[in-house]
């Protein structure tokens, strides 16, 4: 429980204060506490009520026939306010799997000096919640009558068993009483089971919260970051040091997910989605991004290809269904995780870890089946980059788009202009560079484990990446008759169209936003640094009240060429609006190319807690995909959804790499903080290989930076782009006796 350990809703009518607080134990045992205070100056009469209608079925809602195999039965003395409710559901997962599920609800009262409890009634009827088989939550007769008419005490197969109760309470002024339902996993027969009988002491769950709360607070949290005193007034310090937990926690989620994050029979896991967040876990939970990544490699073909998504194997071991669409990308995110996994966990044994292949079996029906073959991560990795390689376009030598690139929306560059099946010679910029990136890593990589034949492959890696780069400037790369230049997304199967450039296939000038973060995160500026201005330029074009648009202008619903983009509505998702996902990857490229002041901007903008966000629609406290803004359709700052986002992943990378500046390399560990920071001082911890680093910062404001590691003068040296100081402890200077190296920085 990263970052927190409750959720908390508040609500305050007429001087009466009502807080609900959710704590997640563990797994199989959730407290629902909720605090009613009269803060008013007279006495008043209190109608509380619970409602629980659990699933506890492997579906996302209920079904006509779920009441059949549901039964909830209700015990217990409500003189004190206690209540213990019993449910059963039966399940059967397949023809060869029944399940029996039991859990209990218990409910506690805590009742302070002036407060009486007047009248308790409970049913385990939806019906007679609701007052009627016709009849739902938004319009109770009960809520409004403050009585149930038939309160039976059991419900079973005639209609859905729930547990619901009234509890009339008189408050005096100042009095309070809180009402703790534990909802927990219980034995097969819990009514028989006289532990079920007995309540928890009044205040065991407010220790039980105490207890995780210390867990976080005495740094157990992973990558604990304290900042003080923002500058930006958007920013405030405590609430940006609370919502890194919750990103953790986001990014956490996204990694180890089985599926959708609404599970169902077709939930899919992402390769690309799940290595974007193992990117970040594998700061805290190596361990865990360790068994992730074989899981999800074994969901490579023998010749390299990547699966789009994949499902785990159903329960008699048959394969789970797939998405065979060939994404260009896929491979390219395998490689930078496992790169980066590398650098900061130093596990080299890895990458002689074995797993295993796929083979498809029908592209049409999408089945695939378990290859006989295994193969070495390092063997994997070297398949999939050959994969890479072997779609360069014959004409032009970049990367052929194929199905589509990241942005799945985009998916018509691959296409053949007869609409022929199969794929042209259509490209994507940034998987060109992302591909250009993956070499230098695996050239990293191929350093780390020597091996017969590593030089030569390396050699053959170093030959690749020069024709990448020299095809992405000759090819990629638009001037106007000003002299200004611009960086293409792509372009069509025989350069017959183009998308993010000068003159795109609808005639209209168009910015790719990740053609150019990807042109600096993949080192291309430094090829030639006179292109800055006209990547800031495009920046400034793409910019908008919620961050930097995917694409400016938005596609209209019938361009050529360009797949569904067009299907969806200008200012929304990846059509002309902020899609936080790509907006971080601007983020990070500002800070790498030297610019931390623009790339503040950019965070205000996209972080959902700060004053801009007043119209969002989803969770404050976790990142969301995207905010949508078409006024004139009502769309103003809304979006799509949250928890479920790579922009979780992105920007908690960004945070590491360059607010905290923590880049671990392939020999040592860079420490290197932006150049600007709204905070007045900040203090981090994250763990690296068998150390924590402990970092602090002090902005001084005396134009210069010092560094001290276990209280000694560090040298630094500048760094190449981004024009700052920065220190480099190589590995073989950690000592394993200094568990925890305290490095501080003062700016």
């Amino acid at each position: 429980m990263l970052g927190g350990v409750c959720v908390y809703y508040l609500c305050e009518l007429d001087g009466l204060l009502l807080t609900l607080r959710v704590f997640p134990e563990h797994a199989g045992s959730t407290w629902f506490s909720l605090l009613a205070e009269n803060r008013a100056a007279q006495s008043r009469e209190v109608l509380l009520s619970s409602f629980f209608n659990p699933v506890l079925r492997h579906q996302l809602y209920d079904t006509d026939e779920d009441r059949w195999f549901r039964e909830i039965r209700v015990a217990g003395d409500a003189r004190d306010g206690s209540r213990l409710f019993h449910l059963r559901v039966n399940e059967d997962k397949d023809r060869y799997t029944s399940i029996a599920h039991h859990y209990a609800l218990q409910r506690t009262a805590r009742q302070g000096p002036g407060v009486s409890l007047l009248d308790e009634q409970c049913t385990t009827s939806r019906y007679d919640y609701m007052g009627g088989p016709e009849r739902n939550l938004s319009n109770s007769l009960p809520l409004h009558t403050g009585r149930f008419q038939r309160q039976p005490g059991v419900t079973t197969f005639t209609e859905p068993a729930v547990a619901g109760d009234l509890l009339r309470l008189a408050l005096q002024p100042d009095a309070s009483a809180q009402f703790d339902h534990h909802f927990f996993a219980a034995g097969d027969e819990p009514w028989k089971d006289g532990a079920t009988n007995r309540a928890p002491q009044p205040d065991m769950v407010d220790k039980l919260v105490r207890q995780a709360e210390r867990y976080v607070a005495d740094g157990s949290t992973p990558i604990a970051l304290l900042v003080s005193t923002s500058s930006r007034e958007a920013i405030d310090a405590d609430t940006f040091t609370a919502f890194l937990g919750h990103l953790q926690t986001q990014v956490e989620f996204c990694a180890l997910m089985k599926g959708y994050a609404q599970l169902s029979e077709n939930s899919l896991i992402g390769i690309r989605d799940v290595f974007q967040a193992i990117e970040g876990l594998l700061y805290w939970r190596p361990e865990a991004a360790r068994a992730k990544m074989l899981e999800a490699l074994s969901y490579t073909c023998v010749d390299g290809r990547c699966f789009r998504q994949y499902a785990l194997p159903h329960g008699n071991g048959t394969v789970g269904r797939m998405d065979l669409r060939p994404f260009i990308d896929q491979g390219c995110w395998v490689i930078s995780t496992v790169a980066t996994y590398l650098r900061v966990t130093g596990d080299l044994d890895f990458l002689d870890e074995e797993c295993g292949y796929h083979e498809i079996v029908s592209e049409e029906a999408r089945r695939v089946r378990p290859a006989r073959e295994r193969g070495t991560v390092l063997e994997h990795l070297i398949r999939i980059t050959e994969y890479l390689l072997a779609n360069r376009a014959e004409d032009t030598g970049a990367i052929r788009a194929l199905y589509g690139d990241w942005n799945d929306a985009l998916d018509g560059l691959g296409t053949l202009p007869d609409g022929s099946p199969g794929y042209g010679d259509g490209v994507s910029v940034m998987a060109t560079l992302q591909v250009l990136q993956n070499l230098s890593e695996m050239q990293d990589i191929l350093s780390l484990r020597p091996s017969a034949g590593a030089s030569e492959r390396s050699a053959s890696y170093a030959r690749a990446k020069t024709r990448l780069a020299e095809s992405l400037e000759r090819y990629a790369v638009q001037n106007d008759p000003a002299g200004a230049r611009r960086i293409v997304h792509g372009w069509g199967h025989g350069r017959s169209y183009f998308v993010g450039s000068r003159h795109d296939v609808d005639g209209l000038p168009r910015d790719s936003l990740t053609a150019n973060a990807f042109w600096i995160l993949a080192g291309m500026l430094e090829r030639d640094p006179s292109m800055r201005g006209d990547i800031l330029a495009a920046f400034s074009r793409l910019d908008s009240k919620y961050g930097l648009k995917t694409f400016e202008p938005a596609f209209a619903e019938n361009v050529r060429g360009v797949g569904r983009i067009g299907k969806l509505p200008p200012g929304t998702a990846e059509n002309g609006a902020t899609y936080i996902h790509a907006t971080a990857f601007a983020v990070m490229a500002l800070f790498e190319m030297g610019e931390p002041e623009l790339a503040w901007d950019q965070l205000e903008k996209i972080l959902p807690f700060t004053p801009i966000h007043g119209n969002l629609s989803h969770s404050p406290f976790v990142m969301p995909n995207s905010y949508g803004h078409f006024p004139e359709k009502g769309i103003d700052g809304q979006n799509m959804n949250d928890w479920q986002t790579g922009s979780s992943n992105v920007l908690l990378k960004a945070i590491i790499r360059y607010v905290i500046g923590f880049s671990p390399g392939v020999e040592g560990i860079r420490i290197q903080p932006a150049a600007y920071c709204p905070f007045e001082r900040w203090t981090a911890t994250l763990p690296c290989r068998r150390h924590r680093m402990r970092i602090e910062y002090l902005n001084t404001a005396r134009g210069s930076r010092s560094f001290h590691v276990n209280g000694a003068r560090a040298p630094s040296t500048p760094h190449p782009v981004m024009g700052i100081e920065m220190l480099e402890i190589p590995f073989d200077a950690l000592s394993l006796q200094d568990q925890t190296i305290h490095i501080t920085i003062e700016d």
